[in-house]
């Protein structure tokens, strides 16, 4: 697939890549990715990317699955190949610990600062690794409040803590019910790692723009947000995050 690295990689479902140069680089607890027109070289790095991009899954096929009407068929027509992330977990829920109500950009300078002061020099660029739970947990709140997370950051000390030591339960109901118990991890974070991260693909993370799409172009008559989202998965099925990516792209950039 021709990926749109573009949407994929920046739009907000991983905060640790940056496009300089015409080159994507992705910086992880070990080393730097670097994805230059195709090419892909890491830099004391081993991930499986064709698993990390969602190369593996036959998108044409999940395309046609959850193309079950007017508004799913625009957005795929108009958002080209864009896929779901299946990145590192203890990577990801860190990131999404500090989503909540902030920005992407303002997410992705608070992740740059706190590796800056916590993560360690990539030998030959001017990337750190992404830092470890171990750094975060042992960081005096005080100092992680540099990076301008503010109250998230005895959320963020506190969590991972936890996730140095996590072992996760083997069903996603489970799972969820695990982070959901972690600090600064609320039902939308949890969702987002689950989709992002543990490779369940009927999850849809709800926040305000798949809030809107449902309420205004579905005319879902549910308004709990878990309600929402339980709605998106029986509609879209198996592949329900995928469709949900490719409205909130759609819709958001509409």
């Amino acid at each position: 697939m021709n990926l749109n690295l573009q949407t994929t990689l920046l739009g907000g479902q991983a905060f640790n890549w940056d496009y300089i140069d015409n080159k994507y680089y992705g910086f992880t607890h070990n080393g730097l990715i670097i994805i230059d027109n195709g090419k892909i070289t890491q830099i004391n790095e081993n991930v499986d990317m064709d698993e990390y991009l969602g190369n593996n899954l036959d998108y044409e096929s999940i395309k046609k699955e959850i193309n079950k009407d007017k508004h799913i068929d625009e957005a795929i027509k108009h958002i080209k190949n864009i896929t779901v992330l299946k990145q590192d977990f203890l990577l990801t829920t860190t990131s999404y610990i500090l989503a909540t109500n902030k920005n992407i950009p303002s997410i992705r300078k608070s992740i740059r600062v706190l590796s800056q002061m916590y993560g360690t020099p990539i030998l030959g660029t001017n990337h750190n690794t992404f830092p470890t739970p171990k750094s975060l947990a042992l960081a005096p709140i005080e100092d992680l409040k540099k990076a301008s997370i503010g109250y998230r950051a005895p959320y963020l000390k506190e969590t991972s803590k936890l996730l140095a030591d996590i072992q996760l339960p083997n069903k996603k109901e489970d799972i969820r019910k695990v982070l959901i118990d972690m600090p600064g991890i609320g039902p939308k974070v949890a969702d987002c790692i689950l989709l992002y991260s543990l490779g369940y693909l009927d999850t849809v993370p709800i926040d305000r723009w798949m809030y809107n799409i449902a309420k205004d172009i579905y005319q879902v008559p549910y308004t709990k947000n878990e309600d929402i989202s339980k709605w998106y998965t029986e509609y879209f099925g198996k592949y329900a995050g995928i469709a949900g990516q490719y409205l909130f792209e759609y819709y958001r950039l509409k």
